[in-house]
């Protein structure tokens, strides 16, 4: 293959070649010492590479590669202009050598050593940073994993190999480290399979690297793999077929030693996972992985910390407490919604169907808080025939009692049917039909103002003014509804059921409402609730899963997230379980719902994007079990649904599931477009589609159609400040608006339309800095200022490029200065030791230290 001629780079001689093109020596126009990589036509896809190469740059992610100096990948030959990674021999016969450094030449160093386990969890960062930018790499091997400087993995030849639009590829050792899917349909990239292909592939590369071995048919796969410290090539056929099927006949994974304590058996059930055959069994990125190591690890630290003398034990109480509910919290975020793994080892062999069963348990979804409709029913039974009693005991001067019983039980009748219609939420809630419940406070009230002066009618009295101080609570109105209760409460013989529910009722007005002092009120309801239902039934089930719900708000209230998810978690079981038990009960369908979208909503706060998607899909079905039993589906139902799958469509896209996202995205243009019609100028469902058009904006960039995206974008930008104007504390439509306007301006870009991109994108810089002095909770301030530090850099980069040195060096000291607070607050992160770099680098670059 002819070198190509690159206008300030000399090239001075072939130094390798593989399945996909041949690597020359050359020196730049800088002087320095670099590589050129020419692609062979036929065995790649340069477009495919272009945009994956685009998606790490657009992000800030390109620094877990090995870096591209410059590309030209839509001219022929296509060729990557990169830093030479490698070591000079001596020569020989008056031909230089070279020695790469790379994992296969350095393969001996890690195997089987000490090195192993800290370069895999580092390679399971890299990559896990790879696919939140929506790049799978698809090629991995050892000779594609190159050393740093301080000898951690920077990826290389990423989107090459076995890749859709690929004509013709020679054998490589890639081959042995694929699974079967991608051996038989390498087209499965662009509908994200590529994720699990990495997933798998890794899981190889880790067992060579802990056993020495591979972990399926290794007598038949090492001959073709390069000796260790070697660069050997194979001329033979790519029996992509072959290699498939040999590996589905030997399905199970052989560990040939004993793990040597329980955090290293943890590690090799991850492995084994990633291992599965099947793709539905194993991890959906390699996020999970990454996330599950670490938890791993802050296990291991609790662990090490309670074998500690007991006089550190209680200085370091309150740091233990802190790091086990971190860890229990990272495993549940790791792998999804459930209990932490375990692993079967019988005779050194993992019975991998178990650990399948564990994995999908461990992802599903689980449930929370629900009204108290049967025993409310069964009290209004209890009250009918006390007022057949008193038709029957009393005489005339009692018979105004009993009218005003009757009118009582008329009221209950009206309560209970207001609480089975559509828009319930919470336990059981009446919020937002001020007139109806106006109306139910004013009878209540005429009746206990004729029953109080009747001793007779005490107890009735008293359970009517239970009642009263519920209504008022049910109207939002905490201090009357406090007021109420708390006198009610006073009368004495009241049932404790009563009691329980309506101080639960409270708790729950006051979670909603955020208040954060509440901790002794909820110590206190939750012994209410024992007594007045000690034992384990119906009426315990709602109430318990009413009580998660409270602490999930309250946690939340008090910014911590994770712990906020975990008791969603155990309300969702609690409404799950009565959902069996009330299948036809609507509201409940309802509450179930609207709980998994809340759940949801805190996953996404907690950084747990890969739950997100899950639970709103979980909502959607709800909601749409419950329009099937309706004749004529109301628009505000069909909105729910609508709105809940657009929510999963954004939670896919940032997961950098753009096939899936790309499809609900289009379902969901169309559904909210036509409910637009309906209800026009509804500000939920102008977010809502919004945020749908950015995602489709993000495939017409992609394919090509930058007009296109640019316009969607601007009609989106300009229904959504329709909505600001209106209501400027409304912080999730800032957000989004932030975010389109940086999309757009980064479409004017790559237009060449520089000053307008800088003006764009400032007006999206001082959206998320107005949003971060606000104080809002919600979007999570971290992810704000995260947002903030990859635009500053974006447009720092973009003012570099556009001649305005002084403007770029702004924007790039203030994202040094996010990344900064960012691991102040949330911790030493790769993602953010990795942003603060780059920027530094780029100031570096520009003279400024």
């Amino acid at each position: 293959m002819e070198p190509p001629i690159i206008d300030g780079i000399t090239i001075r001689s072939e130094i390798g070649s593989g399945a996909t093109g041949t690597v020359y020596d050359a020196r730049g126009a800088n002087g320095e010492d670099c590589v050129i990589k020419v692609l062979d036509s036929m065995a790649s896809n340069p477009g495919l590479l272009e945009n994956r190469i685009a998606r790490l740059q657009n992000v800030g992610a390109q620094n877990v590669t090995v870096q591209i100096h410059a590309y030209a990948l839509d001219v022929r030959p296509a060729c990557l202009v990169m830093p030479l990674m490698a070591e000079r021999l001596e020569m020989v016969d008056g031909v230089e050598r070279y020695r790469p450094r790379n994992l296969q030449i350095f393969f001996a160093d890690y195997c089987q050593t000490d090195k192993a386990w800290p370069f895999l969890i580092k390679l399971a960062n890299r990559l896990a940073t790879m696919h939140k930018a929506k790049v799978a790499h698809g090629n991995l091997k050892p000779g594609n994993i190159f050393l740093g400087p301080k000898g951690g993995p920077l990826l290389a030849d990423f989107a090459s190999g076995m890749m859709p639009g690929v004509h013709h590829l020679g054998y490589s050792d890639a081959l042995l480290y694929s699974p079967p899917e991608q051996l038989r349909d390498p087209e499965g990239y662009l509908e994200e399979a590529g994720y699990q292909w990495d997933v798998y592939a890794f899981g190889v590369l880790a067992y060579r690297l802990l056993t020495g071995r591979f972990p399926r048919c290794h007598d038949t796969l090492s001959p073709f793999s390069p000796a260790p410290g070697t660069e050997e090539r194979f001329h033979v056929d790519s029996d992509r077929e072959g290699i498939a099927a040999c590996l589905e006949t030997d399905p199970d994974v052989i560990w040939q030693s004993q793990a040597e304590d329980e955090r290293e058996l943890r590690r090799w059930e991850m492995v084994n996972f990633c291992l599965g055959l099947d793709a539905m069994g194993r991890p959906s990125d390699m996020r999970e992985v990454a996330r599950y190591f670490e938890s791993i690890e802050r296990d291991f630290i609790v662990e090490a910390e309670q074998k500690r003398p007991r006089i550190d034990r209680d200085k370091a109480h309150k740091a233990r407490r802190t790091s086990r509910a971190l860890a229990i919290l990272s495993a549940l975020v790791a792998i999804g919604l459930g209990a932490i793994l375990g692993i079967t080892v019988g005779t050194n062999k993992v019975i991998s169907e178990k650990r399948k069963t564990e994995f999908e348990q461990y992802r599903s979804a689980t449930t929370a808080t629900i009204s108290d409709l049967e025993s409310v029913r069964v009290e209004k039974q209890g009250f009918l025939m006390d007022a057949l009693e008193r038709e029957k005991a009393l005489a005339n001067e009692q018979s105004q009692s009993q009218n005003e019983i009757i009118s009582a039980l008329e009221t209950s009748e009206h309560l209970f049917r207001w609480i089975l219609e559509k828009g319930v939420k919470g336990y059981p809630v009446l919020e937002g039909r001020e007139e109806r419940l106006s109306f139910l406070a004013k009878k209540i009230k005429e009746q206990l103002g004729g029953m109080g002066a009747r001793p007779e009618l005490k107890s009735q009295t008293a359970t009517l003014r239970l009642r009263y101080a519920e209504i008022l609570l049910a109207k939002g109105d905490v201090q009357l509804g406090e007021a109420a209760l708390r006198s009610a409460l006073e009368v004495e013989g009241l049932p404790s059921a009563g009691k329980a529910r309506a101080s639960l009722r409270l708790l729950l007005l006051k979670s909603a409402q955020a208040e954060k002092n509440i901790d002794d009120d909820i110590a206190s309801v939750s012994a209410a609730i024992r007594s007045a239902w000690p034992d384990q039934g119906k009426e315990r089930i709602r109430a318990e899963a009413a009580m998660d719900l409270v602490r999930a708000r309250n946690a939340e209230a008090n910014d911590n997230e994770k712990s906020a998810l975990a008791f969603y978690v155990k309300c969702l079981k609690g409404y799950r379980e009565l959902t069996k038990l009330f299948p036809e009960n609507q509201a409940l369908a309802m509450t179930l719902g609207r709980t998994y979208l809340a759940a949801a909503a805190t996953a996404e706060g907690a950084g747990a994007t890969e739950d997100v998607a899950k639970l709103r899909g979980e909502a959607a079905k709800e909601f749409l079990k419950l329009i099937a039993k309706q004749e004529k589906p109301d628009p505000d139902l069909e909105y729910q649904i609508a709105s809940a799958n657009a929510a999963r469509a954004v939670a896919l896209w940032q997961e950098g599931k753009s096939f899936e996202a790309e499809k609900l995205a289009k379902e969901g243009v169309e559904k909210l477009s036509s409910l637009l019609a309906k209800m026009p100028g509804n500000p939920d469902v102008i977010f809502d589609l919004s945020s749908q058009n950015g995602i489709l904006a993000t495939f017409l960039r992609d394919e090509g159609k930058p007009a296109e995206a640019g316009k969607l974008l601007e009609t989106s930008i300009t229904s959504l400040q329709s909505v600001i104007t209106k209501e400027p504390e409304d912080w999730d439509a800032r957000y989004l608006i932030a975010s389109l306007k940086w999309q757009h301006a980064g479409i004017l870009g790559q237009q060449g339309k520089k000053d307008d991109e800088l003006m764009l994108g400032g007006a999206a810089h001082d959206e998320l800095a107005a949003l971060l002095k606000s104080g809002a909770k919600r979007p999570n301030p971290g992810t704000v200022r995260r947002s903030l530090a990859y635009l500053c850099g974006d447009l720092g980069h973009s003012a570099n490029l556009a001649g305005k040195k002084d403007l770029a060096i702004g924007y790039l000291r203030e994202a040094q200065e996010c990344w900064k607070l960012l691991k102040a607050d949330e911790g030493d992160q790769l993602e953010f030791r990795e942003g603060h770099q780059w920027t530094v680098d780029r100031l570096v670059e520009m003279g400024v230290r």
